[in-house]
């Protein structure tokens, strides 16, 4: 049996026995929760960084919605689940005002150089009661705490080595984290005029235990911890916020 295949079994073996078999959902089926929570149906839909992934757009569009992807990079003309696909440089988005009913963003808001403007942007293009709602890592989880440290070089073979990802079919996007903690996403929205509907940091599977069933029993120790109590919830990793517009 070649070593994938050993590794698929075991991992399938460890999530259905420690995660599935408790309830314990994936932190992308809580994503897609959130989204159906906040999106009503017919919504007029923002995907902010989509790229040419499909997911999470791929739910949005066959919930009725029409879809729109902001993007700096040109590849996002190659996504088939949105009705326009607009590249941009960074900056303003060339969008209209109060255009859409829900803006989301999926692992963006780190790539983010001027979150100050992101966020004023946002609250532009939004509809009166319009919501955002984004997905980021906190800066305070140990896995960016050891980026910070790791030679650059070295910083993505291994981070894929540990997930046991794939290479992409791109260059790793430059990462800032200006809005990677509740402290500072609750500053700038309030700067911008958004509202904060939920602010929540979660700890899901461990994903960077795909390397070794050790590696996989030592980071589920970690998840159960901080899991524990809400004491613990800084030292999550993955922020999820509703933000909304005002409707006056």
């Amino acid at each position: 049996m070649s070593s994938a295949s050993q590794t698929n079994n075991w991992l399938h073996e460890y999530r259905e026995r420690y995660y599935l078999s408790v309830g314990r959902k994936r932190l992308a089926d809580v994503w897609v929760d959130l989204l159906r929570r906040f999106t009503p149906p017919d919504a007029r839909v923002l995907e902010i960084g989509g790229g040419p992934s499909e997911f999470p757009m791929n739910k949005v569009r066959s919930w009725g919605c029409s879809t729109v992807g902001l993007d700096v990079d040109p590849v996002v003309k190659n996504n088939k689940f949105l009705d326009r696909a607009v590249p941009f440089d960074g900056g303003k988005f060339p969008l209209e005002d109060n255009s859409f009913d829900v803006v989301f963003s999926h692992w963006v808001m780190e790539h983010v150089p001027d979150p100050a403007l992101h966020f004023k942007e946002v609250h532009r293009v939004l509809a009166p009661g319009g919501v955002y709602l984004f997905r980021t890592p906190n800066l305070f989880h140990y896995s960016m705490m050891a980026a910070k440290y790791f030679p650059e070089k070295l910083r993505v073979p291994v981070a894929r080595w540990l997930k046991r990802e794939r290479e992409e079919a791109h260059d790793p996007y430059l990462a800032f984290y200006r809005a990677n903690t509740s402290g500072q996403i609750l500053r700038l929205l309030q700067e911008s005029g958004l509202m904060v509907d939920e602010l929540k940091i979660l700890e899901g599977w461990p994903i960077y235990g795909k390397g070794s069933r050790l590696l996989f029993l030592l980071f589920m120790s970690y998840e159960r911890m901080v899991n524990l109590s809400p004491a613990f919830e800084k030292l999550r990793h993955t922020i999820d916020c509703v933000a909304r517009k005002p409707k006056v």
